[in-house]
């Protein structure tokens, strides 16, 4: 014969006062308790919660505390102890994206910022990409390869995706050269060409290739490379395209 839920009644009073008072309403060591229903089903996390916060001194200290820590304290699961290790990271996160989403480039200083302050530092090369949204805000930041154009291959496709999967509608590249030389190398152009005529055969704007040392930056944009390659092939490219380039030139 099944037994019942020893804190059944409890936990689904909790639920309800949930549902219909909000998280808000709740003390932190309520807070904590609700978190490790899912993972300690069959005892009492009022407890527990309590237990941690006594042992942690606060909220905080108990999200921030190493898991093999919290895994110590009398009641507590490994599998209990790695999700709550979960926390500081699902935080930063979201705070990375409410910082994305104020963020704007709009010309070749706002470009030049976010791309040393990615790569500047840097000892060997990476390869960073920046997402825009119409009004240029930024919608994903990422490095996608560690080693550079010349060491590492960049695939133009996964570019590309990762465009369409941010419904991007302008993409930035920046990558570093540890030597010191701003200059582009022929990989570099080569690169260059493809991706910006890659991106804008699907109607997306490469606004710069920027190149970082230390903190300077060589802007292929700047230098009129991006601007020729589009000229060059404008016949065949959407002319939303050729309007979006020329329209940008002079905020570069």
């Amino acid at each position: 014969m099944k037994k019942d839920h020893p804190h059944g009644g409890h936990r689904q009073r909790m639920r309800e006062r949930l549902k219909n008072l909000g998280a808000s309403d709740f003390y932190e060591h309520e807070l904590l308790e609700m978190f490790l229903y899912p993972v300690i089903p069959m005892k009492d996390t009022n407890e527990l919660a309590h237990r941690l916060l006594d042992t942690f001194g606060s909220l905080k200290n108990v999200i921030y505390a190493d898991w093999k820590e919290l895994h110590k304290v009398k009641g507590m699961t490994e599998i209990a102890a790695l999700n709550i290790s979960l926390l500081p990271e699902i935080y930063n996160r979201i705070n990375y994206q409410f910082e994305l989403a104020a963020e704007k480039i709009d010309n070749f200083e706002q470009a030049k910022r976010v791309a040393c302050a990615a790569l500047s530092n840097k000892t060997k090369e990476e390869v960073l990409i920046i997402c825009l949204d119409s009004a240029n805000k930024i919608v994903r930041k990422r490095i996608i390869s560690q080693g550079g154009l010349k060491e590492a291959y960049v695939n133009t496709r996964n570019i590309a995706e990762e465009a369409f999967r941010f419904s991007a509608d302008k993409i930035l590249v920046a990558h570093n050269h540890p030597s010191g030389h701003l200059e582009p190398s022929a990989n570099d152009l080569k690169f260059t060409q493809n991706l910006a005529l890659a991106l804008a055969y699907l109607d997306i704007l490469l606004i710069d290739h920027i190149i970082v040392s230390g903190n300077n930056a060589y802007s292929l944009k700047k230098a009129g490379i991006i601007n020729s390659i589009i000229e060059e092939h404008r016949q065949k490219l959407p002319q939303k395209i050729v309007a979006d380039i020329t329209k940008e030139k002079d905020l570069w």
